[in-house]
């Protein structure tokens, strides 16, 4: 799982380190607990230094993914559902 933080200001990296899934707000790769049967998922977090819009985001996120190796990637925005 990757986490693109487009520089934020709404206190996402609070939220996602009191909720376990950073240890620090910097970028970090770190691994969480699978609620559903107890494998680890791995997390990585990025947070850009400045806000490069939607696309730019996604490009982040898929340009690293794509780089370590996934067949498969699939985009999340603020606004979906799955």
């Amino acid at each position: 799982m990757y986490i693109i933080d487009n520089a934020s200001t709404d206190g996402t990296p609070q939220l996602l380190q009191e909720q376990g899934y950073i240890k620090t707000q910097e970028s970090e790769m770190t691994k969480i607990e699978n609620l559903h049967d107890g494998r680890l998922i791995k997390v990585v977090y990025v947070r850009m230094r400045e806000n490069v819009g939607g696309a730019g985001g996604f490009h982040e996120g898929v340009k690293r993914a794509y780089n370590d190796g996934h067949d498969w990637i699939w985009l999340m925005d603020d606004d979906a559902e799955p």
